[in-house]
């Protein structure tokens, strides 16, 4: 009798616990968007054990910056990146030693942007309510004790804190996994691109560090053991900063100071010299002030390898899951489209592939397009003529590089056919109307433009979707022929 009632209570435990730590995922607030925190740390522990080498941790910039995906895919360097949008070193500190715990961490590359910021409690949030109770994650909360009041039980049982969610449950919370479609091992890539900067803008060299920072008290003793614990463990500890306007020569000096002396490499590419080695461009590599696109992310990434395979001796690893390397590679390419500012950099990208093309215009940038612009054009199949295309409308339609069909007039044209793939479409050109008067439709999806100008849609034939859309326009502000992208495409895919 005792034993079975010993085991009824060892099967209500079990059940009990079950159906608590489901409820308790299902609770937590999901960060999937931006930095997109979820999928980071549970992909973490998703890694396959005994498989990375690399770790990269601290702010957003590292996001953007350094791809795990591409060191694996060019340099058979195996990293995860780990770092979130504002990380606390705090949080940088525990997911060094969380991911050690699954792996034989190498080197780690720390962005040490948070060093010297007052830290809101949800940032910690965003990393540790995602992370699993462990020795790791209450010696984090035990020192944010020390600087501020905090529930520790809250972080224990994080359903503590979200326990009153139950209104904003959304299919996310329950299939947040399989819905993450751009987070590749830690990184993400984007592809806008902005030029309200220039290189000097990201230069500190002539900077005047007339400011005295210091470190953060929580920081500074995260910081002190982030370096004991690397230093315990033979993990190579490097500091690295991408380019960024609001970093100050003083924050760099003092960082500097503090890698000095605890015998630590500080690779900042807000020197002019680092900024060149890696060959920035201020007019294409950047999506805003903060961050690196696609382009600019390839070569701080190919550089930080390069130093990598130069300086320690790292076993070369293969792909371990083909389906997301090439869900990666096939996004990368979308990428690089998006973030594509000038004609001859669209042209090059859809030589390289094997698309299919829909030109259509819906203004007259006829005066505007230069010799060079026209070459480019040209060089892809399409036969435009300056003087044929001056008040008129415009439709075209290339396969790789045959010009299928083509035709210009001075009355609204509607074109209809179907890809090679069988797959039908309805194009529009009438200069004299509102963008958006007739929306193009493509293999079932409508695309909507927002500038006049003349409107391309590139369709993937291998992946049988349309893969990007945008409008070369005349940018009055610029006073240059410039390529639009949709913002909503750009956030979106």
């Amino acid at each position: 009798m005792k034993s079975k009632r010993l085991f009824k209570a060892i099967a209500f435990a079990c059940v009990f616990v079950l159906v608590f730590n489901v409820v308790d995922k299902v609770m937590k607030a999901k960060l999937t968007s931006d930095t997109s925190a979820t999928y980071v740390i549970s992909g973490m522990y998703d890694t396959k054990k005994n498989s990375i080498d690399v770790c990269i941790v601290g702010t957003s910039q590292q996001v953007y910056g350094l791809s795990a995906m591409r060191m694996l895919d060019k340099y058979g360097i195996s990293a995860y990146s780990c770092a979130t949008g504002d990380q606390p070193v705090l949080a940088s500190m525990f997911l060094i030693k969380e991911l050690d715990k699954r792996h034989d961490i190498k080197v780690v590359f720390f962005d040490p942007g948070m060093m010297f910021s007052e830290i809101e409690e949800a940032k910690y949030r965003t990393v540790l309510d995602q992370s699993k109770l462990s020795k790791n994650k209450m010696d984090a909360v035990n020192i944010m004790r020390k600087y501020r009041k905090l529930n520790r039980w809250t972080y224990v049982l994080p359903i503590m804190k979200y326990h009153t969610r139950w209104g904003d449950i959304n299919e996310k919370d329950f299939r947040y996994k399989e819905m993450n479609d751009k987070v590749f091992r830690g990184s993400i890539m984007h592809g806008a691109v902005t030029r309200v900067h220039t290189d000097e803008d990201f230069q500190i060299d002539n900077d005047d560090p007339d400011e005295k920072v210091t470190i953060n008290k929580e920081a500074l003793e995260c910081l002190d053991e982030m370096v004991r614990y690397c230093n315990e463990n033979n993990i190579t500890l490097i500091f690295t900063k991408s380019p960024k306007p609001s970093w100050t020569k003083a924050m760099s000096l003092e960082c500097q100071r503090y890698a000095y002396e605890n015998n630590i490499t500080f690779l900042d590419f807000n020197y002019k010299k680092l900024y060149d080695a890696v060959g920035f461009d201020a007019a294409h590599d950047f999506m805003n002030a903060d961050h690196l696109n696609v382009r600019g992310c390839d070569k701080y990434t190919d550089y930080i390898s390069n130093y990598i395979l130069k300086n320690y001796d790292l076993d070369k690893r293969e792909v371990d899951d083909k389906e997301m390397m090439d869900t990666y590679l096939n996004q990368h390419v979308q990428k690089y489209f998006q973030s594509s500012i000038d004609i001859d950099q669209f042209t090059q990208m859809y030589q390289d592939g094997d698309y299919e093309m829909l030109v259509s215009s819906s203004g007259d940038i006829s005066s505007f397009l230069d010799e060079n612009s026209i070459n480019e054009l040209n060089s892809i199949g399409l036969n435009i003529n300056i003087d044929k295309l001056k008040g008129m409308n415009y439709v075209a339609h290339l396969d790789g590089n045959e010009l299928v069909y083509e035709e210009s007039s001075d009355s609204a044209i509607k074109y209809s056919d179907k890809l090679s793939n069988g797959k039908s479409f309805t194009i529009y050109s009438d200069i004299k109307e509102a963008v958006d008067t007739d929306p193009a439709q493509v293999a079932g999806e409508t695309i909507k433009y927002k500038k006049k100008g003349m409107n391309v849609i590139i369709y993937d034939k291998q992946n049988k979707s349309v893969i990007d859309y945008f409008t070369i326009w005349y940018d009055s502000e610029l006073k240059r022929i410039d390529i639009y992208h949709d913002p909503d495409l750009l956030s979106l895919k």
